[in-house]
């Protein structure tokens, strides 16, 4: 059965980077049931359930998605990930205390060899890091999409929508299409009624 889930995650993850998402729930939910709970796979599943459901808009079932995540994440970049997801998502849904609890686990020391980036932008929510820095840390396509998305994210909840959709345009000005920052900005701008 295991096969039969990896074939599934597969097919869910081309489904999440070509906006279907409701076929990308639909194969992960079925990955989700088949899939070894010990596998490596299992992370990955509720991964990109809790970011094709957090693309629907459907905070609270994306939050649980990331909670499972929370739970399975083995490695630094992994928790670094599942971290970053679930306190976009608690700010989303004015769980203010939870996003907050989730700062206070994450460690600066994480190791994360490469795309460092979710870390990052949580050191920024946490105030440790400021935010010229992080967007010097910018610097390939798919860099600015994910940090100007976490950027934008975070000017939205804190109530300045005019710099958050700077920051959306400036994520929609990278090739970098298939990244997640750049499907959340093509997103948010269409709900902010930009494009």
């Amino acid at each position: 059965s295991d096969v039969c889930s990896s074939d599934l995650l597969g097919r869910g993850h081309r489904y999440v980077s070509n906006r279907a998402f409701d076929k990308a729930i639909a194969d992960l939910d079925q990955a989700s049931k088949l899939v070894d709970q010990d596998s490596p796979d299992h992370f990955e599943i509720w991964y990109h359930i809790g970011v094709a459901q957090y693309m629907k808009g459907n905070f609270a079932e994306s939050a649980d998605a990331w909670d499972n995540c929370r739970t399975l994440a083995r490695s630094d970049p992994n928790r670094a990930s599942s971290s970053d997801w679930s306190y976009m998502t608690y700010r989303r849904l004015k769980r203010d205390r939870a996003a907050k609890d989730i700062l206070d686990k994450v460690k600066a020391d994480w190791k994360i060899p490469e795309h460092p980036y979710y870390l990052y932008r949580l050191l920024f929510y946490r105030g440790d890091k400021k935010e010229a820095d992080l967007v010097a840390d910018a610097t390939d396509d798919l860099s600015k999409s994910t940090i100007f998305y976490g950027l934008g994210n975070w000017y939205l909840y804190n109530g300045d929508s005019a710099k958050a959709r700077e920051y959306f345009e400036k994520a929609l000005k990278t090739t970098a299409w298939p990244a997640w920052g750049y499907m959340g900005s093509e997103i948010e701008l269409k709900r902010m009624g930009a494009r």
